[in-house]
């Protein structure tokens, strides 16, 4: 049993008991045995009793609702960390092995085959959708500034 409803358990047997003791207090005004001063403090008395019961019971519901709706949002936030973390894996992915498979492919070749075997392979990339325009320019003037050169 959680924490809150060990609480809730509590507050619910607290309000049972005042009730209980409102039915008590009733039968006694009822019964006729009392003098009126004595029936108008038990009357206060009842009235006090039952607007505790009310305030208990819109206080419980008020955290039965907080305790559902932060249930709720943690869950709404597991979910959407999932598809988060889908998502950037599905967009990183394949830009990421295309650079590993061109640097893999392009390395320990001669100078002058490296360039021309570099353009050609983002060329075939960019022809299968692999990569954007935009991207192969990128790998090859990384390539020319970085590798080329040297």
């Amino acid at each position: 049993m959680s924490k809150y409803e060990a609480a809730k358990q509590s507050a619910d047997e607290a309000v049972e008991q005042r009730r209980q003791q409102i039915m008590d207090m009733r039968a006694q005004v009822s019964s006729g045995e009392l003098t009126p001063r004595e029936i108008k403090k038990l009357e206060k008395e009842i009235a006090k009793i039952e607007k505790m019961n009310k305030k208990s019971e819109f206080w419980g519901n008020l955290a039965a609702k907080a305790d559902s709706g932060g249930s709720k949002m943690q869950d709404t936030g597991k979910a959407m960390q999932k598809a988060g973390l889908k998502t950037t894996a599905i967009v990183w992915t394949p830009v990421i092995y295309a650079g590993y498979k061109v640097a893999k492919n392009v390395k320990g070749k001669s100078a002058e085959s490296d360039l021309v075997t570099l353009i050609k392979e983002c060329e075939q990339a960019h022809a299968d959708g692999q990569i954007t325009e935009d991207q192969m320019k990128e790998y090859i003037v990384d390539f020319t500034n970085n590798y080329y050169r040297n």
